[in-house]
């Protein structure tokens, strides 16, 4: 019977699937835990049949291991498969599913490289990977892949001259076969990508799930894959196709994902974490008023020259009919206390808003995605990790 049993060790035979990082690390594991595998060195969307002779050669009580390989022949039925990709995408990574198979507890670099397998630099953000740390996991995963400098001076110049926005992602025609380094530079940039060249087609982010059911039968006949979740990725390879059918396939793509469901549910969440704050520098005698001074504090809050400062005030105005709406419902003296008012919406009654509150937001890097990591005061362990969008 096909599926996850646990079998004693030394009945499993390994069989290894296309190379990457994870696939290397796993490997090693085996290697480590004296384990028998075969290894034809195969690229990323291997094949079973690539075994075909090997499984022949196997006895009746040794127990095939297959990690990552395309079942496109019947697998042994006492065969073990590992994998998280297509309907195995909720499972852990296969790295995860060979330690828990060989009951062997991966360490810091393993735990690592199975995040980076599962999710990418999201999945590594949250297990508070260094910046350090994701650059020597992506690097070392890149490498396994076989990508070279010249794919990754590719990937710049794909973006620099083949990126184009569209409703619904961000749409890059890939000079490369290796599209790795394209995903690894708009990581944070966009949160629905879309890579193509002549023979192959990955969509990253939101949205997946519906070309997963637009494009069934293609997933069938193992020539598309998925994995990651909601917001997860698909890719296609293509075969006897042209520039023009290619262009119709992005163009396909792109309206399903625009396509909207019947319903549609929006779910917003407000995070307040209150603080105080005061002039430290002040007298003790000084009245309660210049203590709490908010244009003291605005003055120190922007000290630093305009365009270096991550603060920016952002003053209410009615550019959009659902601020005029809002602002209308609420009498003059509730307005002074909600909006931090521009000057012209300022009156005899609320010249002095400016004393009263102020509104600031962080400029965010765009270069960067950054997370609260949220740690319960009675948890040992578990960090949680917001995104700011």
């Amino acid at each position: 019977m096909q599926g996850d049993a646990k079998h004693k060790k030394e009945n499993f035979i390994f069989f290894l699937g296309g190379y990457d990082l994870e696939m290397i690390t796993i490997r090693e594991i085996l290697e480590e835990n004296e384990q028998e595998y075969i290894d034809k060195n195969l690229k990323w969307g291997a094949k079973l049949s690539e075994y075909k002779d090997k499984l022949a050669e196997l006895h009746h009580n040794e127990i095939p291991v297959l990690i990552e390989l395309t079942l496109d022949i019947p697998a042994p039925k006492n065969a073990t498969i590992i994998d998280h990709h297509n309907e195995k995408e909720n499972k852990p990574s296969s790295l995860e599913q060979i330690a828990e198979l060989l009951n062997v507890k991966l360490n810091r670099r393993q735990q690592l490289i199975a995040a980076n397998d599962r999710g990418h630099i999201s999945a590594l953000k949250e297990i508070c990977a260094s910046e350090n740390e994701i650059r020597e996991i992506r690097k070392k995963d890149k490498d396994a892949q076989g990508v070279t400098e010249e794919d990754e001076s590719l990937a710049k110049e794909s973006i620099e001259e083949n990126k184009r926005d569209v409703i619904g992602a961000t749409i890059i025609k890939s000079l490369s076969d290796k599209f790795s380094p394209i995903t690894d530079l708009m990581y944070g940039k966009t949160d629905r990508l879309l890579i193509y060249n002549d023979n192959s087609l990955l969509y990253i982010g939101y949205g997946k799930p519906k070309l997963v059911k637009k494009y069934e039968k293609i997933v069938d006949g193992h020539k598309a894959f998925y994995g990651g979740g909601k917001k997860g990725y698909f890719g296609m390879l293509i075969e006897n196709n042209n520039e023009e059918t290619m262009k119709k396939l992005v163009d396909e793509v792109i309206e399903t994902l625009n396509k909207e469901e019947n319903e549609k549910i929006y779910s917003y969440h407000i995070f307040l974490f209150p603080f105080k704050w005061k002039h430290w520098d002040v007298k003790n005698e000084e009245t309660l008023k210049d203590k709490f001074k908010v244009e003291y504090f605005r003055g120190k809050l922007l000290a630093d020259e305009p365009n270096k400062t991550k603060w920016e005030r952002k003053q209410f105005s009615l550019d959009y009919y659902d601020q005029y709406n809002e602002y209308n419902y609420f009498y003059e003296y509730v307005r002074e206390i909600l909006y931090d008012l521009g000057e012209n919406l300022k009156t005899k009654q609320t010249k002095d808003n400016d004393k009263l509150i102020n509104h600031f937001e962080y400029k965010l890097p765009e270069d960067k995605t950054l997370f609260y990591n949220i740690k319960l005061c009675d948890s040992k362990s578990t960090i949680y990790n917001l995104e700011i969008d």
